[in-house]
């Protein structure tokens, strides 16, 4: 028995070695790496197109929400423009009295934003390969 396995190991060794392996053709690498863009593309379309959904939905749930609110609590304009006005004398009167801090506050906040915009410019760099 383990004569006949040897001898058939020994068949397909020398088979295998007289395969001489060939280098795909540069066309059937072009093509291949087209078919890999491509379906890449359209993978990332139907991503984006699920993030415009779910944000038209969340524009809709909020002016929703909005509506109700308005029609629910039988708000006026009068109304809405004394809770603006009173809102903007609350805002103006605790930047005034607390300038520091406020400054302070500014601050972080823009540098907050730089730094978002520079990690994003990082990344999308990065995924094009530059």
């Amino acid at each position: 028995m383990k004569e006949r396995e040897n001898r058939n190991n020994d068949k397909l060794r020398s088979l295998f070695q007289k395969i001489e392996l060939e280098q795909p053709s540069s066309s059937f690498e072009s093509k291949l790496m087209q078919r890999i863009q491509q379906e890449a593309l359209k993978r990332e379309q139907k991503a984006n197109h699920w993030y415009n959904i779910t944000f038209l939905l969340c524009c809709a749930a909020f002016i929703g929400t909005a509506i109700f609110v308005y029609f629910y609590y039988n708000i006026t304009w009068t109304s809405i423009s004394d809770v603006f006005q009173n809102t903007f004398q609350t805002i103006y009167s605790i930047v005034t009295k607390n300038a520091k801090m406020t400054s302070i506050f500014i601050t972080i906040f823009i540098l907050l934003v730089i730094d978002i915009i520079i990690r994003t410019r990082m990344s999308r760099k990065e995924r094009n390969g530059q």
